[in-house]
This record gives structure tokens, sequence and C-alpha cells, in this order.
């Protein structure tokens, strides 16, 4: 099956094109010139630290990039199709979280001279590019062309922004009426 989307119709010269096809997603984001680089350090450094909160990386070339689709719906999905976010459970996806910036500025530190010494940080964290696995406790960022590798990172902005969100849909719910002592 294949299936391709603008993200931005309105917009097309700041949209990514995206392709889906055999499990696989093809993204050309906007300002590829630009991503590219970013996309081969994190193809490299996933390959040497096993980034699996990110999806794989296979191929990149003057299209674009291909990387493995992730199954599973985003937080933003799993709500609007009626799922119940609680408060414990935005705990968990903090604690996640932290684990990811964790792993990424180790990665950092111990790549200086490849990474120039720069940081690799997560520029979208909202909730429909996150995929948290309920089961498991697990969670992966899809949105990799949001990944920024800077000399700074704007830790307020990507400590809080996730986060911020997701209590705003569980005091919805909570206001709503659902019960957040459960879980």
């Amino acid at each position: 099956m294949k299936q391709e989307s603008s993200i931005n119709p309105r917009s097309p010269e700041m949209s990514s094109i995206v392709t889906l096809a055999d499990g696989l997603v093809h993204k050309k984001p906007r300002l590829w010139h630009k991503k590219r680089r970013v996309i081969q350090i994190i193809k490299t450094l996933d390959e040497r630290y096993n980034l699996d909160f990110f999806p794989k990386i296979y191929e990149i070339n003057d299209d674009g990039f291909t990387y493995e689709y992730v199954n599973g719906m985003t937080v933003d999905q799993f709500v609007l199709n009626g799922g119940k976010l609680y408060h414990n459970d935005i705990i968990k996806i903090k604690i996640a979280m932290d684990r990811i910036f964790a792993k990424l500025y180790d990665v950092a530190r111990k790549e200086t001279a490849f990474m120039e010494n720069k940081f690799m940080w997560y520029g979208d964290p909202n909730p429909d590019n996150v995929i948290w696995d309920f089961k498991n406790e697990t969670l992966r960022l899809i949105d990799i062309d949001s990944i920024s590798i800077s000399k700074l990172i704007p830790i307020s902005y990507v400590n809080i922004t996730l986060i911020q969100q997701l209590e705003h849909v569980y005091m919805t719910n909570f206001f709503e009426g659902s019960d957040s002592n459960k879980k």
C-alpha cells in the first residue's frame, strides 16, 4: 500500500512530503538541505548507541529519508479515540522523557568530536509526536526531523512543553468527570 500526503497543503513550501509504503515512511522535510546533516548524525548515533526511542532510519538521499513506521497511536490519537490519560501516566511519560534526555546528553558527551561539542534535543515534544506504549511503558518520539543539534538546549522548553500539554488533557478529563485516582 502506498499513500502520500503533504503535511501543510496551504503552504507547500513549508510542508513535508510523507509517503507510506510497506511498513516504511519516506519523508522529505521542509528545508531538507538544512535537515539532512542532522538526520545523518541521528542515523550514525543510532547505529552506535541503539537510540530505540527514535524510529530506525534506513536510507538518506537527495529525496529525503526512509525510516520505520512506528505502530501504535500517538498520545493525542489515544485521547481522541476515547482513551483516558491519568496522573500516573503523565508521571511515567515524564520519567521516560527524562531518560531519553539523559541518553541524548550522555551520547553527546561521549561523541564530543563527532557532535562538535553540541547537544541533540527533541524540538517538538507534543502529544501528536509521541507514542506511549501503556503496556510496556515505553516512549517513542516519532517526528525525527524535529530533532535539533545545537550548542545550547532550551531546557525549560524541552522539559516542560509535553508535560504541560499532557496535564491539560488530564485536567480536561478530570473536570469532565473521569476518576483521577484510577491506575
